[in-house]
């Protein structure tokens, strides 16, 4: 039990020692706050008006005592005079109205000299008041100024970090996209790639063209190799007309289209060819091609980006203006009433 007891008072007294560290450690960051703001002059100057305030009441207080004092004294000598007037001057009780009359007026003359230096302290706490309030008012004058300078200054920061920011985020989006977009140098054996294919169909081509004009020519001219292989398929039972042989040519022509188109834009690749390896030679650059899609694409990228960079530029200055119109007023209200 007493090992219990122990270690909950030792527990205890470390969670109060770190407690006491934070606290010291949040008292002195809001300490370096305050003066950094101007706000523990303008507290200064508040405690300053405070106690003369309290130094003025007291005067006032001390005066009025004083003031009743002395009106007590009056009456006494009131009615000593009063007293004077009905009682004969033989008389004993004469002498001793006398004797009080005169230590009436000497209390009173020392009472008098008393208020008259009350009255003057009266005035000097005033007028030490009527100051402390004007300085305390330039003072708040001062700290106003300088919060609004400060939260201009940082708003133009914070707005200059946003875009900073989304500046190098554009640019880093940028630079994966040129990455994803392959250089000169790797479409380079890709275009000899091309170039081998093309020179091997040019064959084919040249090949199917000859082959075309000849079924033009033993069509329209009816020679002797086309009545031998009329009487052969003939013989063989093969039945093939007019109809059949313009189908025949027709898809050929097609395909004779598709192979021209082929060769077109094979002849447009070895175009592009020799201009990368002019530019190549140089200006030792590179050249990359980029069709009408991946154009389109990275214009519609570049689009994206440009409105995501304003988006979040808008968003981080309207955020920083929300967050120092929220956080100044919560610290004045929190420390300025202090």
């Amino acid at each position: 039990m007493r090992i219990t007891t122990k270690y909950f008072n030792s527990a205890s007294i470390g969670e109060s020692k770190n407690n006491n560290s934070l606290n010291k450690s949040l008292s002195k960051i809001v300490s370096y706050y305050e003066q950094f703001i101007g706000l523990s002059e303008v507290q200064k100057a508040r405690n300053e008006v405070n106690q003369c305030e309290s130094n003025l009441f007291q005067a006032q207080q001390d005066r009025r005592e004083k003031q009743s004092e002395i009106r007590l004294v009056q009456n006494k000598l009131k009615e000593i005079h009063s007293e004077l007037d009905r009682t004969l001057r033989g008389e004993d009780k004469y002498l001793r109205l006398i004797t009080e009359e005169h230590a009436a007026i000497k209390k009173e003359r020392e009472m008098m000299n008393i208020y008259e230096e009350l009255e003057t302290r009266e005035r000097e706490a005033f007028n030490v008041l009527s100051n402390k309030v004007r300085v305390s008012h330039e003072r708040e004058r001062e700290r106003e100024e300088r919060t609004k300078y400060w939260s201009l200054i940082g708003s133009l920061f914070g707005a200059l970090l946003g875009i900073l920011g989304t500046t190098i985020a554009t640019e880093l989006r940028m630079k994966h996209i040129r990455e994803m977009i392959p250089s000169g140098q790797e479409i380079k054996p890709l275009l000899d790639e091309m170039v081998q294919m093309v020179r091997g169909s040019q064959g084919q081509i040249l090949k199917v063209s000859e082959f075309l004009e000849n079924l033009t020519k033993m069509f329209n001219l009816e020679s002797p190799m086309l009545l031998n292989s009329k009487n052969k398929f003939n013989e063989n039972n093969v039945d093939i007309n007019g109809n059949d042989f313009i189908k025949i040519l027709g898809g050929l022509k097609e395909q004779n289209s598709a192979l021209s188109d082929q060769m077109n834009e094979l002849k447009r690749l070895l175009n592009l060819e020799r201009i990368i390896i002019s530019d190549n030679e140089e200006n030792k650059q590179n050249f990359v091609f980029i069709g009408d899609s991946m154009e389109a694409m990275l214009q519609q990228t570049e689009r994206n980006i440009e409105s995501k960079m304003k988006l979040q530029t808008l968003a981080f200055v309207v955020g920083s203006y929300a967050v120092l119109a929220i956080t100044l007023p919560l610290f004045y209200y929190l420390f300025g009433n202090r």
